[in-house]
Order: C-alpha cells, then sequence, then structure tokens
C-alpha cells in the first residue's frame, strides 16, 4: 500500500472535528448523522461519543456494520467496517 495515501488519510482525519457516520436503521436502510470526533491515533480506528439512548447506539447494537466518512478542504477519506460501543471508563479515559 502507497505509506503517502495512508499519510495523507492520517493528515485528514486528524484535521477533522466531525465526521459523517452511517450505520443501518431498523428498515435496513442507511441512516447517516453528524458526530464529533475523538482525535484518533491513526485511520485504522475511529472514536465518536454519544448516549447509550441515542439513536445511532440502538442502531449499532441491531446491526454492527458502519461507515464514517471525513471530509477537510474537498478531500475525503471513508472508513467501512464494524461498530463496537465502549462503556468501560479505564478504556474511554
Amino acid at each position: 500500500m502507497d505509506t503517502n495515501l495512508f499519510g495523507k488519510a492520517n493528515e485528514i482525519i486528524k484535521s477533522c472535528d466531525v465526521a459523517y457516520f452511517g450505520v443501518i436503521d431498523e428498515n435496513g436502510y442507511p441512516h447517516v448523522s453528524t458526530v464529533s470526533t475523538v482525535q484518533p491515533e491513526n485511520l485504522l480506528e475511529a472514536y465518536f461519543a454519544t448516549g447509550l439512548n441515542a439513536n445511532k447506539t440502538k442502531r449499532l447494537l441491531q446491526d454492527k456494520r458502519a461507515s464514517v466518512c471525513y471530509r477537510l478542504e474537498g478531500q475525503n477519506i471513508t472508513l467501512v467496517g464494524e461498530a463496537e460501543i465502549l462503556t468501560d471508563q479505564e478504556i474511554k479515559s
């Protein structure tokens, strides 16, 4: 893989304060919302803070598939995968 591509992707992700987070709703349709980002170490993991009663959290409990898009000055990085809900305070710190 092109290391320059990974470097540029990391630069975009670390510069974004918000991202677009997509999950699958209860009817099987994609649902996208804007989320505040928690600064990631790299593009292999993405973290967001939300309430346990939020619709996106409830949807992730039903279907872990998710996508996140970071956009900066006309360039974007989109990641797809499975989401995990973290509730352990030690992990979250």
